[in-house]
């Protein structure tokens, strides 16, 4: 519980880069569409296609853990058991986004390892 109100104070604290990480996304779509009609296999590709990722991972995180619930002592047993199943849930995709960020840094440390390579 602890890990997710972590989250949940830096989900707030960012809230302001939702915004910002949608237009990233778009740039990054836009880019990509663009480098596969110009050149399929450019430089740009690899580097548009991480900026998508990475802003969607980004709006992702700030849009699921910006209102978590709070178990309230006073509801029902159903509605206390609900609400922690909830909060498991949300523990859960919790590992997903961390997976999908060291994974997402997997990749972009290998893309700079072949961005290197060809100049």
């Amino acid at each position: 519980m602890a890990l997710l109100t972590g989250l949940q104070k830096l989900a707030k604290r960012l809230g302001w880069m939702r915004p910002v990480s949608l237009l990233l996304a778009l740039a990054g779509l836009l880019l990509t569409v663009a480098s596969l009609i110009s050149q399929p296999l450019s430089s740009w590709l690899l580097s548009s296609c991480l900026l998508l990722l990475w802003s969607l991972l980004t709006y992702s995180f700030l849009t699921l853990f910006q209102n978590l619930p709070r178990v309230s002592p006073e509801a029902g047993f159903i509605k206390r058991l609900k609400t922690r199943l909830l909060i498991g849930f949300y523990g859960l995709l919790a590992l997903v986004v961390f997976g999908l960020a060291l994974t997402l840094i997997g990749f972009s440390l290998r893309s700079l390892i072949l961005l290197a390579g060809h100049s």
